[in-house]
């Protein structure tokens, strides 16, 4: 915006979206809707942080970094690991955190235990999976996210493979918005689950997909996974690359509920 003593005037164009009834009250027989306004500001660029996998080792470190940092984030979680009470708790303590911290559905058994084909090609059973999922983790909104593939379904229709698009639909039909990624921050695959690229290259790749390429112009999704942070050094390093997009004022953190374009249907 222009300072004080500038007489021009900048246009700022904002997409207003009404998100779902909060709460329903009742004065003198007249029922009063409250609803929740929130604005995308068209001259900010938006960073979703998105951790899959939990509740797992390293759920509580980037819940934790979140809240220390005071950036937001979904966490997209398989209800079949809030087996334990510490299970439950940090699934919880991830509901109970929002705004800062949004619970979204990553599936009741993650493809049948990393069976995807066989998830893939059985679209009801999948579906039902989903629902399963969805109902445990007691998720305030119908948002999930494909195990194993990146797939898209929101009011702007489905984007995704093949192979995924029996699974993807059934979803959609039931209200549910699919939201996949822009970017992923990559771990590894020998058991220590460590972040594979530098937090240069992460920054960088965030940078040039909000000002090139990403799903929704000015709107970067990022996928990790919560177990890439379980140790010290590799939390510090998550820690980092927050604290340099944050030195950047136009950049707005925020959760997928936020997301642009998305339905956001309440769960039964």
């Amino acid at each position: 915006m222009s300072s004080c003593g500038n007489n021009q005037i900048d246009t700022i164009k904002t997409e207003t979206k009404i998100l779902p009834i909060d709460s329903v009250t009742k004065k003198d027989s007249i029922v009063e809707i409250k609803k929740e306004i929130y604005t995308i500001d068209s001259t900010k660029k938006y960073i979703y942080l998105t951790f899959d996998d939990g509740p797992q080792n390293g759920t509580l470190a980037c819940y934790e970094i979140c809240k220390e940092l005071n950036v937001k984030g979904t966490f997209f979680m398989i209800s079949v690991q809030m087996y334990d009470k510490w299970g439950k708790n940090l699934a919880a303590k991830v509901k109970t955190g929002y705004p800062t911290t949004l619970l979204a559905n990553h599936s009741h058994t993650h493809a049948f235990r990393n069976q995807f084909n066989k998830f893939y090609h059985q679209p009801n059973e999948a579906f039902l999976d989903f629902k399963r999922a969805n109902d445990s983790l007691k998720a305030d909104y119908k948002m999930a996210r494909l195990p194993g593939n990146n797939g898209w379904a929101t009011k702007r229709g489905i984007t995704s493979s093949k192979f995924v698009r029996n699974v993807i639909t059934k979803l959609d039909s039931a209200g549910y918005d699919v939201l996949g990624w822009d970017i992923e921050w990559h771990f590894s695959y020998d058991g220590k689950s460590k972040p594979v690229e530098s937090t240069q290259s992460i920054i960088q790749q965030i940078k040039y997909a909000l000002q090139y390429n990403s799903y929704s112009k000015n709107h970067v999704v990022l996928l990790m996974h919560d177990r890439m942070f379980k140790d010290k050094s590799d939390a510090d390093s998550l820690r980092f690359v927050i604290q340099e997009l944050k030195k950047n004022n136009n950049y707005v953190f925020e959760t997928l509920d936020h997301y642009p374009n998305i339905k956001l249907n309440r769960s039964n």
